[in-house]
């Protein structure tokens, strides 16, 4: 997995324009080896322009998300967390920058070995939760399959998206996109992929042999 992922970030890199390199990072466990890609690619701390025309486009996005119909509330109420996350970014690197301690290659090998190891974890998942249903065991272990195939393609080309957006946007976005666009959408996928297998067989299931 984690080879293929450095490829994945390699072509894409050089597709995408962006500097860098990768190369690959092996630890050794006592039953298995853990292999993840490490991008060389850095991003900029952001400048006054860049602070300020931030903190404008939240104003105009916290404004928005009050000016929302009735309808539309949820929408209304995750542009506002947003807004409130980026605010905190905004006065950070307003007064601190320099004190970020965090840089694009670190957050996105934390980020792809958090991945790695959620992905790891989906058979003991649906094990636990998807398994206990009279689905029948082909079933059961396509869509666990389908769950993981899906996440393995997501999640480098979810992450080269986060490293263009910091690279031409700086480092004021990386608490963003680590709150709302890192795991949650990952999560969100299984649940939605978990509840398509649930739901697709057209009539209630009670938990049964497996």
């Amino acid at each position: 997995m984690g080879r293929l992922w450095a490829a994945i970030f390699q072509v894409w890199l050089e597709w995408l324009g962006l500097p860098g390199a990768v190369t690959i990072a092996q630890s050794h466990g006592t039953y298995f080896e853990t292999v993840l890609p490490l991008v060389s690619t850095q991003a900029p701390l952001p400048d006054a322009a860049t602070v300020m025309g931030v903190a404008v486009a939240m104003l105009g996005t916290f404004y928005i998300s009050l000016r929302l119909p009735e309808r539309l509330v949820p929408l209304s109420y995750f542009l506002r967390a947003v807004c409130f996350i980026q605010a905190t970014a905004v006065i950070f690197f307003a007064f601190f920058p320099h004190y970020f301690p965090h840089t694009l290659p670190t957050y996105v090998s934390m980020m792809l070995g958090s991945t790695m190891a959620f992905i790891s974890a989906i058979p003991a998942i649906m094990g636990f939760t998807f398994y206990i249903f009279d689905l029948g065991l082909a079933r059961k272990v396509l869509l666990t399959a389908l769950i993981m195939s899906h996440l393995v393609v997501f999640a480098p080309l979810q992450y080269l998206l986060h490293v263009y957006v910091m690279v031409k946007g700086s480092l004021i976005f990386m608490p963003l996109l680590y709150t709302i666009f890192g795991l949650l959408p990952q999560v969100c996928c299984f649940i939605a992929f978990y509840s398509w297998g649930l739901s697709s067989s057209g009539h209630d299931e009670r938990p049964g042999r497996a």
